[in-house]
């Protein structure tokens, strides 16, 4: 790319964060605005003994939680993702980066660039902790396995997500919309890399048919990331520089475009439950607090990702985020405590019956 290229990037990329914290961006469609987890008045443990282990084969050193990949690529993203980075280490969470896009096309970059991005590849490979790259489905498919595989081993990542946002791309004036033989191209690489692989949607969520087709890729899990949150295509109509323009208009008709993190997770679990699905489920898009992650659980997912909370307290402070991340963390288990379970486990157990519809 040119430097007139980069700069476009940067701006792209500044854009995203401002406008994914704008409340015009946001569905706000948190699943404990819908269900409730029923409550037990005299649970038979003593909060003392809640515990919020992973039951995912995956990091299982880890807490279920992850800070879900959100930024990348530009100056802003150094600071933001150090601060992500060391929080995450300090609480136990799961750290998943956003786009790797610069990394892998080597963008240009000046001196000063060159110089943090060395610094940031310096902190991941101190890092205790999993790490999970991430890089949309049309890099994957025009880049070689050789080439995805040495970005993996540079940053010294524990996993790939490779993010799905057809609405995304096709809305944004910079996109790239082609798609065609990705499916061959994933399947190869899960073959083939030398870390786990995951799908990821960037908010818009799965379809019954979308989840059935991902199976027998070789995933190792799939993040639902469902409309209930930030929402990409919003985004894109929003930073537009000619509100007029067709894209700009499209992206009004689309603004509520999607399938919901509540409906992806419920037809997983309807498709896991007459045959046995080959990957995990995983829930973002939309969660807040402790109890959206309690109610995902109790649906199944194996893990759950928080990003625009997470996000907001980035800009501030690590110290920020870390209190974010322990209130998020006491919001689960009190949820856990008042529901009579000691662990995830118990709750995954007893299943759906657990919820209630508001």
């Amino acid at each position: 790319m040119s430097i007139e290229d980069s700069n476009q990037f940067e701006g792209r990329k500044e854009d995203h964060i401002k406008w994914s914290l704008d409340d015009s961006s946001q569905i706000n469609r948190a699943l404990s605005n819908m269900l409730v987890l029923n409550h037990h008045p005299f649970p038979n443990i003593n909060f003392d003994d809640v515990h919020i282990n992973s039951t995912s084969k995956y990091f299982k050193s880890s807490k279920p939680l992850m800070v879900s990949s959100m930024t990348g690529g530009h100056d802003k993203a150094y600071d933001i993702n150090s601060r992500l980075l060391k929080a995450c280490e300090a609480s136990k969470w799961v750290f998943a980066m956003g786009s790797l896009r610069r990394e892998l096309e080597e963008i240009s970059i000046n001196d000063d660039q060159k110089k943090r991005l060395n610094e940031w590849k310096t902190l991941l490979k101190s890092h205790n902790g999993p790490v999970i790259g991430n890089l949309g489905l049309a890099q994957v498919i025009t880049h070689s396995l050789k080439d995805i595989n040495s970005l993996i081993k540079t940053l010294n990542l524990s996993g790939l997500f490779i993010h799905l946002n057809p609405l995304q791309e096709v809305l944004q004036n910079e996109g790239t919309p082609q798609f065609k033989g990705g499916m061959e191209k994933v399947k190869d690489l899960c073959a083939k890399l030398d870390v786990p692989v995951f799908f990821k949607e960037t908010g818009s969520g799965f379809s019954k048919k979308a989840l059935e087709d991902a199976d027998g890729l070789g995933l190792a899990a799939l993040d639902v990331s469902g409309l209930g949150g930030t929402h990409w295509g919003r985004i894109e109509g929003l930073r537009s520089k000619d509100q007029n323009s067709i894209k700009a208009k499209a992206s009004q008709t689309f603004k509520n475009w999607g399938v919901s993190t509540l409906d992806s997770l419920m037809f997983f679990s309807e498709l896991n439950s007459s045959k046995n699905m080959s990957y995990e489920i995983w829930s973002s898009g939309g969660l807040r607090t402790g109890l959206d992650a309690a109610i995902s659980f109790a649906l199944g997912a194996k893990f759950c990702g928080f990003a625009k909370p997470l996000l907001e307290a980035a800009l501030v402070s690590q110290n920020e985020i870390e209190d974010k991340m322990s209130l998020i963390e006491f919001e689960l288990k009190v949820a856990l405590f008042c529901n009579n379970s000691s662990c995830i486990i118990d709750l995954q157990s007893k299943g759906h019956g657990e919820l209630l519809w508001i």
